[in-house]
């Protein structure tokens, strides 16, 4: 069976030139892609330069700029305007050759990837995740070349304003925490969140804060942790939920009749949430977007993708990589793939060592790099600190996170958010005004004290 139906172009073009008011009806697709013919195509492509986003179709401009080249075309073009077809063809032609259109880009990504498979130099999961990205491209687009208008976007803009505005959609999901709400600007779809910082600073706690958030407002996620067991991250919301701490948690026997109260509460609260876990281990970055990519597809209302963290993934590159080129080709990777499919990714990365070198430990960007070239595909970074892992004797800084805002595309950067974090209840929540000036208090007279003991 061939991908293409010439009468059924001939007769969609002559639907179009006879009633141009229909051309709203296929705009949004109505590109040279959508048609096999060679002669079709050339008109598609005149009709999108004769008619700018938000005009009627001018069947005399597209004569016009046709008949310049060749008046036998435009004789062409009348006979098809003789086939006269009911709405509901017209709909219906449409529908079919965007089909058509659409198989044929996944051909020629087959045929593409047929020649890729027979370069042995070529990882195999790599090829694979490139034939599965090309794939889905060419199904979304339905052989659209990607190409749109500034009028176009803005009318994209507009219409999501006001969607907005009348409260059918969010401009961003919201972050969870006040303070960090008034720095960070919400969680975004086709945004690349790098959460970065050294151990025990709560990365992890963190964005299982932000998944079980947002899929209490139904916003399903799929986490990626190949570094711990699917279980302990169940287990964490639970201590939380519950308000039982880790270490209690592990002695049921010795529970009040409140604690096992609380805990099947938690259990009931918990049920449900569209959240998906993965821990498989050893996988690739090519591995984790073929599962997103299938996940997405078979449920579309997938919306965050959390991967816990980038360095224990298997990562390789090619050749004579240095370790931040790989680190940055993964990082590209999984912008790439929010893009693709429309989530948010959070991406976890562990800093190196250099930090524990300074008097101040607080990351900077200059750690990130040392850690790979992320920073450039990144749409945020936040870098978490706790200064009480450092110095645990300092009165009025316990449970508290530092999250500072080090990049953001679309708010300010370079802003501090102060948020309580208790691990042991594995909990995220934000601080009273009394313990945030505590905690500036505290650590300006630590300041003070070792600026004299170093005079």
């Amino acid at each position: 069976m061939e991908l293409f139906d010439i009468q059924a172009e001939r007769r969609l073009i002559g639907m179009l030139m006879r009633r141009p008011s229909l051309w709203d009806e296929v705009a949004d697709s109505f590109t040279p892609q959508l048609f096999a013919h060679e002669f079709h195509q050339e008109i598609a492509k005149a009709i999108r330069e004769e008619t700018k986003p938000g005009q009627q179709l001018v069947p005399s401009r597209v004569m016009r700029r046709i008949g310049l080249k060749n008046e036998q075309k435009v004789r062409d073009i009348m006979a098809m305007v003789d086939d006269i077809i009911a709405m509901d063809e017209f709909r219906s032609l449409v529908a079919m050759l965007r089909d058509l259109a659409a198989r044929r880009a996944i051909r020629d990504q087959m045929l593409r990837g047929q020649e890729a498979l027979l370069d042995l130099t070529v990882p195999l999961n790599e090829v694979l995740g490139e034939i599965q990205s090309g794939m889905l491209q060419a199904a979304s687009t339905h052989g659209h070349d990607g190409t749109r208008t500034w009028d176009e976007l803005l009318a994209q803009n507009h219409a999501e304003m006001i969607d907005r505005r009348e409260g059918r959609a969010e401009p961003a999901w919201p972050v969870g925490l006040e303070r960090l709400a008034n720095v960070l600007k919400g969680i975004r779809r086709k945004h690349l969140i790098v959460v970065a910082g050294r151990p025990s600073m709560g990365k992890t706690t963190f964005a299982q804060f932000w998944t079980v958030e947002l899929a209490k407002r139904g916003v399903a996620s799929y986490v990626f942790c190949p570094d711990q067991a699917a279980e302990e991250i169940t287990e964490r919301a639970l201590w939380n939920a519950a308000n039982i701490d880790g270490v209690r948690w592990e002695q049921p026997a010795k529970w009040t009749d409140d604690e096992w109260r609380r805990a099947n509460t938690a259990f009931s609260k918990l049920m449900g949430l569209p959240i998906k876990i993965n821990d498989r281990r050893g996988m690739t970055p090519e591995e984790i977007c073929a599962i997103a990519r299938r996940e997405k597809a078979a449920n579309p209302q997938l919306g965050l993708i959390v991967i816990d963290h980038l360095t224990a993934l298997n990562l390789k590159g090619r050749g004579n990589l240095n370790w931040a080129k790989i680190v940055g080709d993964a990082a590209k990777t999984f912008k790439n793939l929010s893009e693709e499919l429309d989530v948010a990714v959070v991406l976890l990365s562990q800093l190196n060592r250099s930090v524990e070198s300074r008097e101040d430990k607080r990351p900077t960007m200059a750690d990130l790099r040392d850690s790979g070239e992320i920073e450039e595909h990144a749409n945020e970074i936040l870098f978490l600190y706790r200064e009480e892992y450092y110095r645990p004797d300092i009165d009025g800084i316990a449970n508290v996170c530092e999250i500072h805002v080090a990049k953001q595309k679309q708010g300010p950067r370079g802003e501090t958010a102060l948020v309580k974090f208790e691990p042991k209840y594995a909990r995220f929540s934000d601080l009273t005004a009394f313990e945030i000036d505590a905690y500036i208090k505290a650590i300006e007279a630590s300041k003070s004290k070792r600026g004299r003991a170093t005079a």
